[in-house]
């Protein structure tokens, strides 16, 4: 249960960096004025300025009881009464794609900034619309890109520690807690090393698609 979990966290924070992340870099590297995308990649990695853990308590703040997040949630109209964002699966996530974002907006970046997007005119003088260009043209010349960024953002999600341990609870343990808690305070450590081979065999198992998918030799 443990692993499915960690997995399905990692999936899902994968889809939503995806999702948030590719519109991001397609817009620096496509839409963007040139004198400006200096700037803006560097607000990306800006956040990596600051300490990997005082980023994830600065969420954890955020997302706190009389956090700003809980709090603005109040003025919906759809909202009753002041939500509980900290301790569950939903923290758990939001710290993971805050993490991890960056990491599928550069990848898709470099993909995007190499692409000559005179094929998409080529493609909309033999009929395609923006849409039809973008789908078959854009995207697919993009992948390396996205498989590359999918990894970087999956594997971490998975294997995480601090995230789940700082803004999760007892319903969000993931295998990087189980590991962590086998080697330290139960004390089972043959448990935890079948615990890790089990995590490497998963992140091995996402490097083998990024290979194959991108093009490259696995074994």
């Amino acid at each position: 249960q443990l692993t499915f979990r960690s997995i399905w966290y990692g999936v899902l924070a994968t889809f939503v960096s995806l999702v948030v992340g590719y519109p991001m870099a397609y817009y620096v590297a496509r839409l963007a004025p040139e004198k400006y995308r200096n700037l803006l990649i560097a607000l990306v990695v800006l956040p990596y300025w600051a300490s990997y853990l005082v980023r994830v308590y600065a969420i954890k703040l955020l997302l706190a009881k009389n956090g700003i997040v809980p709090v603005l949630a109040t003025y919906l109209p759809f909202v009753d009464q002041q939500p509980s964002l900290l301790f569950n699966a939903f923290s758990v996530q939001v710290g993971l794609i805050y993490i991890w974002i960056p990491f599928m907006i550069l990848p898709a970046y470099a993909s995007l900034e190499q692409i000559d997007f005179t094929l998409n005119e080529a493609a909309m003088d033999l009929g395609a619309d923006r849409l039809n260009a973008f789908i078959h043209v854009t995207f697919p010349l993009s992948m390396p890109g996205v498989v590359a960024g999918s990894l970087l953002v999956f594997i971490p999600s998975v294997g995480a520690y601090i995230i789940p341990e700082l803004l999760g609870g007892p319903s969000t343990v993931t295998i990087g807690n189980f590991i962590a808690a086998q080697f330290g305070s139960a004390g089972n450590w043959p448990l935890g090393a079948a615990a890790s081979f089990v995590l490497m065999v998963i992140m091995l198992g996402g490097i083998a698609i990024y290979l194959r998918r991108a093009g490259g030799d696995f074994l």
